[in-house]
Formats: structure tokens, C-alpha cells, sequence
């Protein structure tokens, strides 16, 4: 029992020489505790055993080897075809016959493949419930320091499952997370030994998205300072260039943020930029209300460039408009408790008139804030007396 409980792995006995055979208890304890009890024959020399079993390891270490090579060389080969990250989660759902979840380091699901394990609504109901959530990342400290496994007995997704968290990391960044749940069987050693290199196709796949992303960020950045130009012969072609529809009438939400809540110190970074996070973060939310609409998020101002639906009322259409800037709101506080200012311009035709629709977006922002108003959102056409009393004190002259 000493041994086992000491971390042995079997126990060895060369029998004749000081006894005849192996007490019966020995062998029963051994068979209670799935512990090998090996009976060696009296002309077995320590260097033959040591050859075998050294072999043994040897050949198993190679066929691994062999193993992990085949299993990188297929991602890697499915990352070049352009499968892009869903491919790569079936890929290992189906070499590890388990779902696998692939998470941002601020806990947004970016791609899964769950089969027939998991009932899907549990699985989005779950990331609906914490989407918005900074993850608290304090427990997995230290598998992301040591660029290892971290085994969480219960899943904050199903407690009865049993879950392995992998960070994805590139040159000490943590681009975000791989879960697999353990629903349709343990994972064995191979199967542990082969989410490393999986992770790193993963990482290679994030990082390419991010630079796409970053450059698409760039056209949506250059469209904004066009319009506030007026040059907008170069803000159609970077319109046409983000498939951004100019026929129908426009308007603009513009969000100022306070200063940030301090989110607690981790020893690794975030590989995106909180702004390219929260872009694209808002992005998904304001496609659910106007899926062509324009998200540009610079260092302290989120702008919305969005549609007038000539197919539904006034009324509809702001209500809409509402719902975008509530979003926001919800979304950012959630994110990083920062204090959200939103200000709704009126539509406007074409270009011209988005840039006049941008100005009165923060013109709002700036009633809200210069008279102290409680509201967090204000609608440049329903803010009356205010804008008079607003334009009347930027006409006052300044104090001596």
C-alpha cells in the first residue's frame, strides 16, 4: 500500500530466491488497486529488464511522435484550405469524440462542434447568459503561465460534465481558450498529448482574423473621417469597399465612454485590443437590428452609422435606432463598467446628410453631459428646449 500510495506504478518480484511464490493477499490488494504485481524469473538480470522496458517507452514516445505529427500536419493542411475556425473545431471534436468550444479571453464563443453530445440551445443559452461578461480568468492563471491544462471536475456549462480548458497562446498573448468536455469519454494521455499543437493552429487562425479585421477596421476609421471631411467621392469608394448601402436615408448613434472601472492585473495580455474587441463585439449586436450597418470604434467614441427602413414608420425606425444605442449601453457596462453616453442624430439622404445626422448625435451627448441629465441615451429630435438652451450658451461670450 506504501508504494502506491507513494506514486509506484506496479511492483516486480523475482520469486526462488528468498520465497517460492507470491503471497495470495499481495496479488488481491494488487488486483483491488489496479496496481501490476509482476512475478520475474529467478535468471531475469537487471539489465535485460531495464533494455525492455526502456525499449518499450521508447517505441511508445515514437508512435506518439508519430502521432502528434499526423494530427498537426492535417489542421495545419485544413487551416491552409481556408476551412477557417469551424473546420478546425469539427476537426478536433472528431479526433477527440468530445465538443469542443473555442472562447475569446473575455468569454465570447467564437466556434464549437458538439454533435449530438450537447443539446445546442443549453450550450448557447449558456453563452448568451455570460456574453457581455469579463471571464474571471484568476483560476486559469496558471495553466496560461505554463501553457498547460487546466481540468475543471465540474463545467460551469453542466456541472455533470467534467471539462479541460487549454489557453491559446502566441508569444505570451492569450488569444482565448479551448474547452473540451469530457461527455462522450475521458480523454486519454494521446488525446492530451495532441491539444497543444491543435491549439497552436488555432492561434494561427485567430491571428490571421484579427489582421483582417484590423485592416477592415482601417476602411471603417478612413470611411468616418471622410464624411466629417466632406470628401465623399473617397467616402463612397470606402463605402462600396465595407458593402455599406448609401440609398436609403441614414442616421448616426454616437457613444462616448467614461473612464474604464481598472480590470484586474492578469500576467498575460488579451491578443486583440479592447477596441477591436468591443467593436466586434458590438458589431454582432448591431447586426441583429440592422445587419448592414457601420461600427467604428475609436480610443474613446463608438459610432454607429445605421439604415432608415423606408419600409416602416417613423415611430419604428427610432424605436429601432433605440434598441441599438440599449445594446451598446448594456453591452459596454457589462463589459468594463464604463459609463456609456449615446446620442441618436435624426436620418438624413446621402452623404451630407449622414454627416449632419453624426453632429447631432453628439450634440446629444454633449446636452446630456453639459446639463447633467440622468439618461444615458438621448435622441437629438426629442431633446426640444435643450438644444435652444445648448445653442443659446455656445453663443454666450466667455467669462473675463
Amino acid at each position: 500500500m506504501g508504494l502506491f500510495k507513494n506514486g509506484a506504478v506496479a511492483l516486480a518480484i523475482k520469486t526462488k530466491r528468498f520465497i517460492n511464490a507470491i503471497p495470495q493477499e499481495i496479488i488481491d490488494l494488487g488486483n483491488q488497486l489496479d496496481f501490476p504485481i509482476i512475478e520475474l524469473a529467478e535468471s531475469a538480470g537487471q539489465s535485460e529488464i531495464n533494455r525492455q522496458v526502456y525499449g518499450l517507452i521508447i517505441d511508445r514516445q515514437n508512435e506518439l511522435l508519430r502521432h502528434n505529427q499526423n494530427v498537426l500536419k492535417s489542421l495545419i493542411d485544413l487551416y491552409l484550405s481556408g476551412e477557417g475556425l469551424n473546420g478546425i473545431t469539427a476537426k478536433m471534436s472528431k479526433l477527440l469524440e468530445n465538443p469542443v468550444i473555442i472562447e475569446s479571453a473575455y468569454g465570447d464563443l467564437l466556434s464549437y462542434s458538439i454533435g449530438s453530445y450537447i443539446n445546442v440551445e443549453e450550450l448557447l443559452a449558456h453563452y448568451a447568459e455570460k456574453r457581455g461578461k469579463c471571464i474571471d480568468l484568476s483560476m486559469l492563471m496558471g495553466c496560461c503561465k505554463n501553457n498547460c491544462l487546466y481540468k475543471l471536475e465540474e463545467s460551469d456549462i453542466n456541472p455533470q460534465w467534467s471539462q479541460l480548458v487549454a489557453p491559446i497562446i502566441n508569444n505570451e498573448k492569450v488569444y482565448g481558450f479551448v474547452s473540451v468536455l469530457e461527455v462522450n469519454r475521458t480523454l486519454s494521455d494521446w488525446d492530451l498529448e495532441v491539444i497543444e499543437p491543435m491549439c497552436v493552429v488555432i492561434a494561427l487562425e485567430l491571428y490571421k482574423q484579427r489582421e483582417l479585421y484590423q485592416e477592415e477596421e482601417k476602411v471603417r476609421i478612413r470611411f468616418l473621417q471622410s464624411v466629417l471631411e466632406e470628401d465623399f467621392d473617397r467616402a463612397k469608394r470606402f463605402a462600396h469597399e465595407l458593402g455599406f448601402n448609401l440609398s436609403t436615408p441614414l442616421f448616426c448613434i454616437v457613444a462616448h465612454f467614461g473612464k474604464a472601472s481598472k480590470r484586474k492585473e492578469h500576467k498575460f495580455a488579451d491578443i486583440n485590443s479592447y477596441n477591436i474587441n468591443i467593436s466586434k463585439h458590438i458589431t454582432h449586436l448591431v447586426s441583429k437590428a440592422d445587419n448592414n450597418a457601420c461600427v467604428i470604434c475609436t480610443e474613446d467614441e463608438l459610432v454607429v452609422f445605421g439604415h432608415f427602413f423606408t419600409e416602416l414608420d417613423q415611430d419604428k425606425n427610432e424605436q429601432i435606432a433605440k434598441q441599438i444605442a440599449q445594446r451598446i449601453v448594456i453591452s459596454v457596462q457589462a463589459q468594463n463598467k464604463q459609463k456609456v453616453t449615446i446620442g441618436i442624430g435624426r436620418a438624413h439622404d446621402e452623404l451630407p446628410g449622414l454627416r449632419k445626422s453624426y453632429f447631432e448625435a453628439l450634440e446629444a451627448v454633449n446636452i446630456i453631459k453639459n446639463f447633467c441629465l440622468t439618461k444615458e441615451i438621448a435622441n437629438y429630435g426629442e431633446l426640444g428646449y435643450y438644444r435652444i438652451l445648448s445653442s443659446v450658451a455656445q453663443d454666450l461670450p466667455e467669462a473675463g
